[in-house]
């Protein structure tokens, strides 16, 4: 008994949808990492300035 709501797919596109996902996945794990080296050079720039 199939599902209902089921439609079914060639393989190449769930694959496509697979690296799709992946990929969106590494770009976001990216932009966290910049964001966290940025946030970590403004706090060394902060202390090199103040604590001198």
């Amino acid at each position: 008994m199939a599902d209902a709501g089921r439609v079914d797919r060639p393989a190449g596109e769930s694959t496509q949808d697979v690296i799709q996902a992946l990929r969106t996945a590494h770009q976001h794990q990216v932009q966290l990492n910049v964001l966290a080296d940025q946030k970590a050079n403004i706090n060394i720039g902060f202390t090199l300035f103040f604590i001198p």
